[in-house]
């Protein structure tokens, strides 16, 4: 374990001991979900219908822009073996390198689950690797001699079927045949394969509405600012998440209704991530004493409320994925604990 990682166990057991006899009201906010795009994937595809096509994107509330090593495949060194398996060489941030596992089966399994359309049971799944299409053709035809309800599906690599930047994958279905390609991030992550260096928060902002969204980023100072200065070996990458928050009352009744607006809530939890993780892009909250900011006193302060709790957690059990997130001021971890005592 490295100076700036800490297991979860380290973070629980530096935090104080509660009073169970403590009248406490807490604002509490955490990560629900999380989907990450390329920057310059983004520029290309920053029309509203292609927003609206990614749930994710268009229920986030807040984007974190980030510098992630650059990453590529190394085709020389990469092959498929003959049980199916791919093996593919991967180079993080120009010098870190490491191989990758994948089992055919798990790349159909996840555009299975990604697709819109797809109604099969993913726990019922037959994957079978083909020379081609024909070939998967005659064997599904076999394979449902034994069972005329079975569903199977393939996978085919053609020649070239890896690149620096791309594996592409033929999937068979029954009725057609679809190419995917498949970028080295979307690969690492979903493997919460080992990278170079930690994501670098370097801007944290609002996504407010879908309809606002593409427009206010395809002309964002700081999201350009950070895509001219990123180092060669970096690469800036957009994170777009939902947080969801709480009140949270110990020995006291809670509110009947809700005290604080949707916009007011995510306003307050932007101050605090900012101030915690210090991006270097941001300008406000980055020094500020947040238990003297007038919104908190205003909306939080004479509500009673007398601490801020805020989890951000990367752990791969819930996002499905495992990030390394920190800053130049905030040590990089997979779980970020930020509490702030509002009342003496």
């Amino acid at each position: 374990m490295s100076e700036h990682e800490y297991s979860l166990a380290d973070l629980l057991s530096r935090r104080e001991p509660p009073d169970l006899d403590a009248v406490t009201k807490k604002f509490c906010a955490h990560l629900v979900h999380g989907q990450s795009i390329l920057a310059r994937e983004f520029y290309a595809n920053y029309t509203k219908d292609y927003l609206a096509e990614h749930p994710i994107f268009a229920n986030s509330n807040l984007y974190f822009i980030v510098q992630r090593p650059k990453l590529h495949f190394v085709p020389e060194e990469s092959y498929l073996d003959n049980d199916g398996n791919l093996h593919i060489r991967v180079i993080a941030g120009g010098s870190n390198q490491f191989t990758l596992e994948v089992e055919t089966w798990s790349i159909v399994a996840k555009w299975l689950e990604s697709s819109t359309t797809s109604q099969f049971d993913i726990n019922n799944l037959h994957v079978g690797v083909f020379a081609n299409r024909t070939d998967y053709l005659e064997a599904l035809e076999i394979f449902r001699q034994d069972d005329s309800s079975a569903v199977a599906f393939g996978g085919s690599f053609n020649d070239g079927w890896i690149t620096k930047e791309t594996v592409t994958i033929e999937i068979h279905t029954p009725d057609k045949r679809i190419l995917v390609l498949i970028h080295p991030y979307a690969l690492c992550d979903d493997l919460s394969a080992p990278s170079a260096e930690y994501v670098n928060i370097v801007y944290i902002g609002q996504t407010q509405s879908l309809e606002g969204l593409a427009g206010r980023l395809s002309k964002h100072e700081q999201l350009q600012k950070a895509a001219l200065l990123c180092p060669d070996d970096k690469e800036i990458y957009l994170y777009f998440f939902l947080f969801q928050t709480r009140t949270q009352c110990l020995n006291m009744m809670p509110p009947l209704t809700a005290e604080l607006s949707q916009s007011k809530c995510i306003n307050i939890l932007e101050m605090v991530l900012i101030n915690y993780f210090k991006p270097e892009y941001n300008t406000d909250f980055i020094n500020a004493n947040l238990v003297k900011n007038s919104q908190i006193q205003k909306h939080l302060q004479k509500n009673g409320y007398t601490h801020i709790v805020v989890e951000v957690n990367f752990e791969a059990g819930i996002l499905g994925v495992q990030w390394r997130f920190g800053s130049m001021k905030a040590k990089p971890h997979n779980y970020h604990f930020i509490e702030l005592q509002l009342q003496p």
